[in-house]
């Protein structure tokens, strides 16, 4: 296995020069084979175009995993393509890939891989347009809507698919799971494909539009203008929704200071398990999100039961078994699907069926019994008014006692073995691996 990851890793680095490569000089090559001149004019259009649309990049926020970032590059490819044809666009997407890359100061091996993707993409976009009866540079409808539409498929399918390849012979020559890269992936798929799609179909428009009369062009500029600033607020009203639902869990922590920072400590504790159950990057995204803010509801609960110096009677303690409905009533309020409440409603649920709603272990989400263990975990080992905190040895142990009972065994199981390594760490690289932790959470 270690020979073929290391073949994998020394693939994923020779493949991509090797094609950008090739897409730079084949123009070239068919020049002095056939004679037909390089149009100039067209390749530097295409250049300034792809390089637009690289400049035009939102960046969506994400509290776990790499963030997502969406350009109009493939719209400016796809539609420089259906103009110009695959033996201008090509050479001067990969050029402009390359040049922008290189600006933004990313390494030289991911600067080669996009530009490769990009070419290759087009490739199979232009065989299919071509395939299907296009010609590049012309336009008559209503017969050239199958290609066009099909072509612009075929690029955005193909540059997905590529994208998930490199992405996986990356992380698995790095000596990630197989199973793991691969549901990775494919969750990534469901996720950027439709948008990837949209975005080439935006790249169709303009290229038909084009071709069909170069000045209507500018009557697009507007709509696109549009799209790219809609997507610009989106992403804006996404970070201030997420900078509000991290100040309400600060805030929740603040009213106790006995429970100062309890979200933020269970949220790295859940993102430990996730990672040792071998959660997905979507999965760990939820996860990150049902952990900080699974004690939202607290803010329904009066300061006096709260911060009461001794433990709660019955009344008090009815009202604070309340707080889970209401943090999945408040999670629901912002958008967040029903798994991810499910999760934050369960979250003081029992592998027995013996927790606050009586639900059966088959019925509660997964992530509500991972919060479960993290949640008992920190409230053991933290003080209160009325105890010290326990040694983490004792809490430990009480979560090694209580599997199968309060507990999923899975989910105890795999927090043990996070802690258990805990203890192998040498001085100093607990820190790094909590630093590591936070920067994925």
């Amino acid at each position: 296995m270690t020979r073929f990851r290391t073949a994998l890793a020394r693939l994923r680095i020779a493949l991509p020069p090797l094609a950008c490569g090739a897409f730079l000089g084949a123009p070239l090559v068919r020049w002095g084979a056939t004679g037909d001149p390089v149009d100039g004019i067209a390749i530097a259009a295409t250049f300034v175009l792809v390089s637009i649309g690289c400049r035009m990049s939102i960046q969506a926020p994400s509290k776990a995993g790499d963030p997502t970032t969406w350009t109009l590059m493939s719209a400016m490819q796809f539609a420089s393509l259906m103009v110009f044809g695959p033996w201008v666009v090509i050479p001067a997407s990969v050029a402009a890939v390359l040049l922008h890359c290189r600006l933004a100061g990313r390494p030289v091996v991911a600067c080669f891989g996009n530009a490769a993707i990009a070419g290759t993409a087009q490739v199979v976009a232009a065989a299919a347009f071509s395939g299907l009866g296009g010609s590049f540079g012309h336009i008559q409808l209503p017969g050239d809507y199958a290609p066009f539409a099909l072509g612009a498929m075929a690029f955005a399918v193909a540059a997905e698919l590529l994208v998930a390849a490199d992405s996986c012979a990356e992380q698995v020559s790095e000596g990630a799971s197989v199973g793991l890269v691969l549901r990775n992936e494919a969750d990534g798929l469901r996720e950027y494909l439709p948008a990837s799609l949209l975005e080439t179909l935006v790249g169709m428009s303009l290229g038909m539009v084009y071709l069909l009369g170069a000045w209507a062009t500018l009557v697009l500029l507007a709509p696109i203008a549009s799209l790219y600033l809609a997507m610009r607020r989106g992403v804006r009203v996404a970070h201030v929704t997420e900078a509000a639902l991290e100040t309400f869990a600060n805030i929740v922590d603040e009213r106790d200071r006995y429970t100062f920072e309890h979200s933020s400590r269970v949220t790295e504790y859940a993102v430990m398990i996730g990672r040792e159950l071998d959660f997905t990057e979507t999965q760990m995204k939820s996860l990150y999100w049902t952990a900080r803010l699974h004690d939202l509801g607290k803010i329904a609960v009066e300061n006096a039961i709260l911060n009461k110096p001794g433990p709660l009677d019955d009344a008090e303690f009815a009202v604070m078994r309340t707080h889970p409905v209401v943090s999945a009533r408040i999670l629901e309020s912002f958008a967040f699907d029903e798994r991810a409440a499910d999760a934050v409603r369960c979250h003081h649920e029992r592998f027995d069926g013996r927790g606050y709603l009586r639900r059966a272990a088959e019925t509660v989400p997964l992530d509500a019994f991972v919060i479960a263990v993290a949640d008992s975990y920190d409230a053991m080992t933290s003080d209160r008014p009325y105890r010290q905190g326990m040694p983490r040895e004792r809490a430990l142990d009480e979560i090694r006692a209580n599997i199968g009972t309060q507990f999923h065994p899975e989910c105890a199981r795999a927090f043990l073995r996070v802690m258990d390594r805990r203890d192998d760490l040498a001085p100093g690289d607990e820190q790094v691996e909590l630093d590591e932790l936070r920067d994925v959470a």
